[in-house]
Order: C-alpha cells, then structure tokens, then sequence
C-alpha cells in the first residue's frame, strides 16, 4: 500500500440484523444489514509485525537480564516456560491474522470476524493451559484432553473448512488459481501447531521435552509468518497486476507466492529430520551409560 498509494484496498463488515416489514396487510421479519464498520485491509497485517517486534524486543531483554526473566514469569506468565509471554503474543497477532486474513478473502460478515477474534483467542488459551497442567494430576489432564479437541482441534478445524468452503464455493473467475494454490497448502501447515501441541501433551518421544517442543513452535512460529507474508502479498500483486490496476513489474509473482511456501516448508522439515536424529543420538548415548 506504501509503494502503491493510488490502490486504496477498504472492506466494510456488515452484521445482518432483522426488522419488521409491513406490506398491506401482512408484517414478516425481514433481514437488514448494517454496516459496522470498514478496515483498509493491509494495515492490520502491518501492525501485526509491529506488535510482533515490540515483543520480541522483550524477549531479548528477557535473555539478557535475568531479573526481568524472574518478574514475567513469576507475575505475568505463571509458568517456568523460557517463552512464557509467546501466548498473550499468540492471542494477538494470530487473532488478528486469522480475523482480518478472512476480511482479506473478501468476507464481509461481521460475526464471523468476531468469531476468528474468540477462536484465536481460545486457541491460545488451550496452549497456555498444556502448561500450567503440565504437571497436573491425571484427572485433570483428561479433562484438559477432552477441551483441547472440543475447544481447540475443533474450533481450529471448523475454521479451515469455512475458509476453504468460501474460497471454493466463490465465483473468483480467472483469479481462482491464486486463491487455491495458497489456501489449500497453507490450510494443511497451519494445522501442524495442533499436531506439534497434541504431541507435547502426550509427551511423545522427544516431544516430552518442553525444549524440544519450544524450539518447534519458534521455528513453526517464524516460518509460518514468513510464509503468509509473501504468499498474501505476492497474491496481492499478481491480481492486480493482472486487473491492470498498477504497472507490471515484470516479476513472477506466481514463482514468489511458490517460493514462499517451499523455501520455509524445506527448512522446517530439514530441521526436524536433524533434530529427530540428534534425538535418537542423545537417547543412544544415555542408553550405553545407563548399562555402565
């Protein structure tokens, strides 16, 4: 928007409400939408960056004084985790990239925004609960099993097939390709969060280690944001571009948007083939000294 100040991309979210309507002689109940109000679409997506860093920079102090370290943890956090303020991060940066990514896609429901803005937030909340439960007794931790699936998995769910159901069932003529070849890909490694949490909590090989697990939530966390980044502005360009609304580049915005989901997709699974060997490393050395 900053190199292309004559684009001016705005969505109004409408919220229906209902009145009743006289026609002669009869009265029925008829929708009306309202409109709530209208968001130009990608400063959201920037001010999640600028909230992103402002927390990061707190992380940094967090390593670089100890007593800082000790007070989040001890009055904010509650919990012994090295990365304890990633959920109150988490709450706010992936609510608002689910709940305006929608308004991207064109959504114009207002309720169903609200809705991405409470799923985030829950979300977050399951993740901040596998920690505190962490070393719960065995009651409560069916208990957090059965609200992780109800709460989480579920909610997380429904809303993938929400996105995919509008981007599918949308008339978005020459344009479609775009929207599925980021949605579909993205859709599935969104879902991997849940997998990596289900696995923390059951404890399951390496992942009973809360360091191992904190290193693939920041490496998922990274790669994820850098993924969504590019693959919404790539697609952002390539539409126009093909609308003729802006000058062409001369870029391939087609090879950026593939690019975005390959590069950081070669790395994440690089990583867990080194980690998943210097795992089974660590286990074998611990095994010969424990017959010593």
């Amino acid at each position: 928007m900053i190199l292309n100040r004559d684009v001016v991309q705005t969505q109004t979210l409408i919220a229906p409400l209902f009145t009743y309507v006289t026609d002669s002689s009869t009265t029925f109940l008829q929708t009306m939408p309202r409109d709530i109000f209208t968001v130009q679409i990608f400063w959201p997506s920037i001010a999640v960056e600028f909230i992103t860093a402002a927390f990061h920079v707190v992380y940094i102090s967090m390593l670089a004084c100890p007593s800082i370290d000790k007070y989040i943890q001890t009055y904010v956090a509650h919990t012994s985790s090295r990365n304890a303020l990633r959920w109150i991060e988490y709450s706010v940066t992936a609510s608002m990239m689910s709940a305006f990514g929608l308004v991207l896609l064109g959504d114009t429901d207002f309720y169903l925004f609200v809705k991405y803005l409470a799923d985030g937030v829950a979300l977050q909340f399951v993740g901040y609960a596998t920690e505190l439960l962490n070393y719960a007794d065995p009651r409560d931790r069916r208990l957090f099993n059965i609200m992780w699936w109800v709460i989480g998995s579920n909610l997380n769910m429904v809303n993938v097939g929400i996105l995919l159901y509008q981007i599918f069932a949308s008339d978005l003529g020459s344009n479609a390709h775009v929207f599925y070849e980021n949605v579909v890909p993205f859709a599935v490694w969104f879902n991997t969060f849940g997998i990596v949490a289900q696995l923390t909590f059951r404890k399951w090989r390496q992942f009973a280690d809360p360091n191992f697990s904190e290193k693939y939530y920041i490496v998922l966390s990274v790669s994820t944001k850098v993924a969504v980044f590019w693959l919404g502005f790539g697609s952002y360009r390539q539409i126009l571009e093909n609308n003729h609304s802006i000058p062409r580049t001369g870029l391939d915005w087609a090879a950026v948007r593939y690019s975005a989901i390959a590069i950081p997709a070669c790395v994440l699974l690089g990583y867990v083939a080194y980690d998943a060997r210097e795992w089974r490393r660590v286990r074998v050395i611990e095994s010969r000294l424990g017959r010593l």
